[in-house]
C-alpha cells in the first residue's frame, strides 16, 4: 500500500514538474509581466511543504509550481545545457526525499539542486560567477540567478541572514574587479 502511495506520488510529481516547466517556459516567452512574475516567486511555506510530504495532490502541485522556476533558474546559471533537464530530475528528487525530510525545505531544495547539477552529464557554463569561491558562488547563484531572498538563502545554507548580505557584497564586488 505504502509503496503503491509513493509510486503515485512520484507520477503526479513527474507530471506536474513537466508541466511546472513548461508554464515556466510559456512565461519566458510571454510578456514582461509574466516572466516578472514567474522571477518573483518564492519557496513555499511550512504548511504547503507539510501538506504535500504528507501526499495531498493539490500540495504537491503547488509545490512543484512554486519551486519549479527556482531550480530551473539555479540550473541554467549553473549548466551551459540540459539544464532543463536536471532541473526536472533535481524537483523529483526533491519530491521523492519530502516524505523523509524533517529540516529546512530551502536546504533540501538547494542540496538535492545543487548534487544533481554537480552529477550532469552536462558541462557547467563559462560565467565569471562560476569562478568564484564556494559559498561566495553559491549565493549569487541562489539570490540572483534564482531570486531566492536574503533569508531563504540563509536557509538554505546554513547560514545567518547578515552573513549571507556580506559575503554577497564580497561577491559582487569581487565581480565588479573581474569584469572591469
Amino acid at each position: 500500500m505504502i509503496a503503491t502511495a509513493s509510486r503515485m506520488m512520484i507520477t503526479l510529481a513527474a507530471e506536474a514538474t513537466g508541466r511546472a516547466v513548461r508554464a515556466w517556459e510559456l512565461s519566458r516567452r510571454g510578456s514582461a509581466m509574466a516572466a516578472q512574475g514567474v522571477m518573483s516567486a518564492r519557496l513555499p511555506g511550512a504548511d504547503l511543504v507539510a501538506a504535500a510530504a504528507g501526499g495531498e495532490t493539490g500540495a504537491i502541485g503547488e509545490l512543484v509550481a512554486a519551486v519549479t522556476p527556482v531550480v530551473v533558474r539555479y540550473c541554467r546559471a549553473r549548466l551551459s545545457r540540459g539544464a532543463d533537464e536536471v532541473a526536472q530530475e533535481a524537483c523529483l528528487a526533491i519530491l521523492h526525499a519530502l516524505p523523509g525530510w524533517r529540516g529546512s525545505f530551502p536546504a533540501l531544495a538547494y542540496e538535492l539542486t545543487a548534487q544533481t547539477v554537480a552529477g550532469a552529464r552536462f558541462p557547467e557554463a563559462d560565467s565569471p560567477v562560476l569562478a568564484l569561491p564556494g559559498v561566495e558562488r553559491e549565493i549569487v547563484l541562489l539570490r540572483v540567478a534564482a531570486g531566492l531572498t536574503a533569508e531563504e538563502t540563509a536557509a538554505a545554507l546554513g547560514l545567518s541572514v547578515n552573513q549571507v548580505r556580506v559575503v554577497q557584497h564580497r561577491a559582487l564586488d569581487r565581480l565588479r574587479a573581474t569584469l572591469g
